[in-house]
């Protein structure tokens, strides 16, 4: 078993601002399968899950498919979402010592709410922790 957490504090207009990023609880189900619970980084590509946190990357804001914190913008509105995840190794037999890794998941999905204002329209991307339209959105 394993549990990793990660608390995000930031000072938005004078006030303290505390974001709980992370959360997941990893059970070791055999050597090639562990299952994640909890809010995670989705396994989207390498960054979210390696590369992410200020003290691994030194690029100045994220790769454009994520948008930034402030503004979004990106093609995938949240870098973590609530939800359950298998993922692990399984070696091949084609060359001697070579494995593939895997990963699926299943999470509530980011909220989508649009905003009209006579000509002008603003569609915002949230966290779902309520899972308000009971869809999950799938990866692998």
């Amino acid at each position: 078993m394993h549990f990793t957490g990660e608390v995000e504090f930031g000072l938005i207009d004078g006030e303290t601002k505390v974001e709980l990023e992370i959360a997941q609880f990893d059970y070791f189900l055999n050597d090639y399968a562990t299952l994640v619970v909890g809010k995670m980084l989705l396994p989207f590509n390498t960054y979210s899950e390696r590369s992410h946190p200020a003290w691994i990357s030194k690029l100045p804001t994220a790769p454009s498919i994520y948008g930034s914190h402030e503004t979004g913008g990106g093609l995938l509105p949240v870098l973590s979402d609530l939800g359950v995840q298998i993922r692990g190794g399984v070696a091949i037999p084609l060359a001697k010592g070579s494995k593939i890794n895997y990963s699926f998941y299943a999470v509530n999905g980011p909220t989508i709410s649009a905003n009209t204002d006579g000509m002008n329209m603003e569609t915002t991307f949230g966290e779902n922790y309520n899972d308000n339209n009971s869809n999950k959105t799938i990866g692998g």
